[in-house]
Order: structure tokens, then sequence, then C-alpha cells
């Protein structure tokens, strides 16, 4: 599913979805419209960019994932500090991972995968995110390189909203590659760069995540 502009009166529980018969439209349960995509179309669209952008293709499929990122987590922030109580609550008072899980709730209801989302190495500004059913990497066969990219920009824009700082993510494993899962490093871009650096030397990802511990 892919969002696009909110609308105000729609109820913001209840079931994943609600259906406007009269207009065609189909909403989320938080009021912003969506469309169901089938997973032929998320891969011809990941060919589509790389035969128009070729080796910028991974860039801009980033980018675009980190714009929405900072979009939505804008929206979930901002409805959490608007229903919180006392009132007085900031942005920098919410746990990370709360904020996270919350947003990734209706992400999930939309079709985007299941994320285990691990902020144990937080003191050193790094997330980790185990990601399956991930529709990039279902939507590829097997070969040779991590394809969510858009999914890493997504996870950068998420966090560098919350750390109000910006933040690099890369992908470690893919399920693309053969793995049961895709999973990403979110942080520093001095770290991030060192987790990719390693995993282009084909360092097992159990190894990368044992070295930002």
């Amino acid at each position: 599913m892919f969002s696009s502009s909110p609308s105000t009166d729609r109820p913001s529980s209840g079931p994943a979805f609600q259906a406007d018969f009269g207009s065609g439209a189909l909403f989320r349960r938080d009021g912003q419209r969506c469309a169901g995509l089938a997973v032929e179309f998320i891969s011809s669209l990941q060919e589509s960019v790389t035969e128009c952008f070729g080796d910028d293709a991974r860039d801009v499929l980033y980018r675009c994932g980190f714009e929405w990122g900072l979009k939505e987590l804008l929206a979930t922030t901002t409805k959490l500090l608007r229903d919180s109580s006392p009132q007085n609550v900031t942005l920098a008072q919410l746990e990370p991972k709360f904020a996270l899980e919350t947003w990734w709730r209706t992400m999930r209801e939309t079709g985007h995968g299941l994320a285990k989302i691990d902020c144990s190495r937080d003191g050193r500004g790094i997330v980790v995110i185990d990601l399956r059913q991930c529709p990039a990497a279902l939507a590829t066969p097997i070969g040779s390189h991590p394809v969510c990219h858009y999914y890493a920009g997504l996870f950068a824009g998420a966090l560098s909203f919350l750390d109000r700082a910006e933040r690099h993510a890369t992908e470690i494993q893919c399920r693309a590659l053969g793995h049961s899962c895709c999973q990403f490093v979110v942080g520093p871009g001095s770290e991030v760069d060192a987790a990719e650096a390693a995993r282009q030397q084909a360092t097992p990802a159990v190894e990368i995540l044992r070295r930002l511990t």
C-alpha cells in the first residue's frame, strides 16, 4: 500500500482499511488515502527506476524512502504528542523504540512487512531493524546484492527525524540474497559506512553487529 493526502474525516480506529465505495477510494485507519498494489508492480517499479537512472537508481530509491520516512514520522509523532497525557510531553521525551514501533504498526498493516526494532545500541546512536516479508525483496529473484534501498532510506529518514540529526542506513543482509530476513543498520554516517564496507567484504551480518556492540 502507498499513501497519499490525508483525509480528516476518516476514523482513526477499527479495521485497518476503510473503503469509500462511492468514490472508489481506500483509506488507512489514520485517514490517509492509499492504493492496493501487486508485488509485480513493485518489481516493475524497481526495474523501471534502474533503467531510467542506471547506477544512480540505488540513491534515487534511498532518497525517496528517506523523504517518506521523514513525513511518516512527523505524522506519527505529531499524533503521539497530541494524544499524550500530560500534554507537555516533547519529542525529546518520546522513547525512540515506542515511536518507531507505533509508526511501523501502521506500515505493517499496509503491507510493508514485519519489523523487529532493536534499540539496544542506542547509546551509540545505532538501531538495528530485522524486516520480514519485505515487498521489495519478495519481488526480486535471488541475486548477489541487497535490493531494499527504498527501505534503507525509509528507516534513515525516520531515525533522522527522531534524533534531530541526519542518520544513514544500510542493508547488511537481504532476503534477495537468500537470507531469512532483511536486516538494516541505522545510525551516524561513520558507523553505517563501516557496516557497509564490511558487508562489501562479505563479512557476515552477525559479525558486523558484533563490531557495533
